[in-house]
């Protein structure tokens, strides 16, 4: 019986027991018909990532990839695993298989521009960027993500705008805030621009730590000369 097996090896990967997952899960593989098999597969593949063994896995999603009904979920799992064992063309081409299956959903060109960058090829994970802010209802992932990269690239200029348009669609979402109080600290030795992005997020995101941490950087920064003299002991209270 497929399905019990298959609900045999669910039931031991959520017991936490995803090495005695593997042979039920396989052996429901072997009872399935090959255009049933999307959902084993993929829990097949997340024992293997769970016990450590990335190339099992990989063939296990590459097995199905000709019948499977989300390609774009499965092209991007196979792209993270490349990534994982260092086949950064293999996790490219992935990506990009991600991208042609459903160029509407943002996960693909996030995770194949960030693997750009990380690979300093600024450029290349700018114009993947812009590319799906061509398709992708709802950019505004894409967008945070456009000016980091612009800001990790050399472009700080060029992030500006970007970054305050996010800030603009997503005023509570910190990130936006702290890429471009970094950027500014970059653009200009006057700390007058970062402290009032700093002073702006922590109204919208008061919680948010690294908020904190970076204002209270930039007025260490900005009154270094001033915390030896004796009436600075409230600012030195408000950097504390």
């Amino acid at each position: 019986d497929a399905v019990a097996w298959r609900f045999l090896g669910l039931s031991l990967e959520a017991g936490n027991r995803p090495q005695d997952a593997v042979v039920p899960l396989q052996k429901a593989l072997t009872l399935e018909p090959v255009d049933g098999q999307e959902e084993t597969r993929w829990a097949l593949a997340r024992v293997f990532i769970e016990t450590r063994k990335p190339a099992q896995a990989i063939v296990t999603l590459q097995a199905g990839l000709p019948y499977a009904k989300d390609k774009t979920s499965s092209y991007n799992l196979l792209g993270w695993l490349y990534q994982q064992t260092h086949h950064s063309n293999e996790a490219a081409e992935a990506y990009r298989q991600a991208i042609l299956a459903d160029p509407k959903r943002p996960e693909a060109y996030l995770q194949l521009s960030w693997m750009y960058a990380q690979f300093r090829h600024f450029d290349a994970g700018i114009q993947t960027l812009r590319e799906g802010m061509r398709f992708v209802p709802d950019p505004a992932s894409l967008k945070l993500q456009l000016g980091t990269i612009m800001v990790m690239g050399g472009h700080e200029q060029e992030s500006v705008p970007v970054l305050q348009d996010v800030i603009a669609t997503e005023p509570h979402n910190p990130a936006g805030y702290t890429t471009l109080i970094i950027n500014y600290t970059l653009l200009s030795p006057s700390y007058d621009q970062p402290l009032q992005i700093a002073e702006q997020a922590l109204k919208e995101c008061p919680g948010n730590y690294l908020i904190h941490y970076l204002y209270a950087g930039l007025l260490f920064r900005q009154h270094r000369q001033d915390l030896a003299q004796p009436d600075s002991a409230a600012l030195v209270r408000r950097i504390r």
